[in-house]
């Protein structure tokens, strides 16, 4: 998968999240309550069962380990108004702090501190333009994140325009705004897309696909395995409601 950083709260999330880099927000911001028609918003269910997370094709440790929390189950997209609101649902609540995981399988100890997911949309139905996360999916023009660092915060944040087909070498980026929740294993974000122009065009059907991960790191917090857990969902199109 494209390589995200997460910041302090989650890369793409780490540092920054879910695999794609650059350009995250440096500060968490306070949840926001949601809105009250919340459920009535979402128009499109990208479903994925629980207990298929796999290893990554990079930077994965040498065997499966599952990571319940980072095993995604749903992601749903709709809008109100300028606003896109993405919702996600994960098998196993987060940790509210740093997870040991025991030396095992030629592993030394390490520790899960956060993960984060990604929301990568084709919207211009060419998969020579935009960048590329295969197999997941190709061309992606802008790709919608939410990162999280267990025990502390989530941030949202979207990049978009990406020069030379990098994914890390985005031209535009926005920040997105975190919902309240009242469940531990489910995050929902809000992203102004108004100034997105075509890259979120309004009507238009697009494809969406992702996934979501969770980096693993010392005692002194150096990265160890980028993507020791891995779950990507299945892609689906969707048309963006006007």
């Amino acid at each position: 998968m494209p390589r995200l950083r997460w910041i302090a709260i989650a890369g793409v999330v780490l540092a920054a999240s879910a695999c794609h880099s650059g350009g995250s927000p440096t500060s968490p911001s306070p949840a926001e309550a949601a809105p009250s028609n919340l459920e009535s918003i979402f128009t499109v269910t990208l479903s994925d069962p629980s207990g298929d997370q796999e290893r990554a094709p990079q930077e994965a440790p040498p065997v499966l380990v599952a990571h319940p929390s980072a095993d995604v189950t749903s992601v749903r997209l709709g809008m109100s108004g300028q606003f896109l609101y993405v919702d996600v649902t994960f098998a196993a609540p987060m940790p509210d702090g740093p997870v040991t995981i025991p030396a095992q399988s030629g592993m030394p100890q390490q520790f899960v501190r956060e993960q984060g997911i990604s929301i990568d949309m084709n919207v211009d139905g060419n998969i020579q333009t935009g960048a590329s996360a295969f197999p997941v999916i190709q061309g992606i023009d802008i790709f919608f994140a939410i990162q999280s660092t267990y025990g502390k915060a989530s941030l949202a944040y979207a990049n978009y325009d990406f020069a030379n087909g990098d994914v890390h070498q985005q031209r535009g980026h926005l920040d997105g705004v975190m919902l309240q929740s009242s469940a531990a294993n489910h995050v929902t974000a809000r992203y102004d897309v108004s100034s997105l122009g075509n890259f979120f065009p309004r009507g238009a059907s697009v494809v969406v696909g992702g996934w979501a991960e969770a980096e693993s790191s010392d005692a002194a917090e150096k990265t160890l395995y980028h993507h020791f857990a891995y779950d990507p969902y299945a892609s689906a199109t969707w048309t963006i409601p006007r």
